[in-house]
């Protein structure tokens, strides 16, 4: 019941939808970092504030990270996800 409740609320415009850019990097050892962010603009400040990476590239559809130098390039998804 609560589906369409949402749902009827979204189509008065009483819901504010918001696009969010979903970050995922998935590690070895089932290690996995996940991040919501509002663009790429903020993606790139959080991560390079507060992850001592060597070196962090931010494009349209991933991000290419490197631990430290001479270390190989992980590689994170990025997408766009709806956030109610």
């Amino acid at each position: 019941m609560l589906v369409g409740y949402t749902q009827k609320l979204i189509t008065q415009n009483k819901i504010k939808i918001m696009n969010k850019l979903l970050f995922t990097l998935k590690r070895q050892y089932n290690d996995t970092i996940t991040l919501v962010a509002n663009n790429h603009k903020d993606l790139e400040h959080y991560l390079n504030e507060n992850h001592d990476w060597y070196m962090i590239e931010v494009q349209d559809e991933g991000v290419i990270i490197q631990d430290f130098l001479g270390s190989e390039h992980e590689i994170a998804t990025l997408e766009w996800i709806k956030q109610i």
